[in-house]
Parts: C-alpha cells; sequence; structure tokens
C-alpha cells in the first residue's frame, strides 16, 4: 500500500474484503501504525509496516519494518 496516510482510509475501504488471509500486506503509509491497518484488513494475519528514509533516492537508505 504506497498511498498518502491521508489517502489509505478511502483507498481500502472498498478494497478490504478482496484480500485473501494468505496474502501479505505491505504498507509504506506514514503515521499509520499496523493495529490501524489490521482494523481496517481485519482478514488478513500478515501485515508488514515499512518506513524508507529520505537517502533512498540516492541508493544510501536505511529501511525500517514491523510484522504483525
Amino acid at each position: 500500500l504506497a498511498v498518502k496516510p491521508q489517502d489509505l482510509q478511502e483507498v481500502l475501504e472498498p478494497l478490504a474484503n478482496h484480500f485473501r488471509p494468505e496474502q501479505i500486506i505491505i504498507s509504506l503509509a506514514a503515521g499509520v501504525t499496523l493495529g490501524k491497518l489490521q482494523k481496517t484488513i481485519f482478514n488478513i494475519k500478515n501485515i508488514v509496516r515499512v518506513m524508507p528514509n529520505t537517502a533512498v533516492k540516492v541508493n544510501e537508505s536505511v529501511i525500517g519494518y514491523c510484522c504483525l
């Protein structure tokens, strides 16, 4: 999921029932917690939140991730 955080809920609501439980959802939406994602995409057990930093533009980045 690579949309602006303020648009995430609007994008996810119509799609939430189309995700299958075995799928892995990866979110790059800043400030959107794993808990909030799980409430919206309730049938998915594998949710990953990834936060790249600005140095990714020059291939000198560190990327943090967290899994639910």
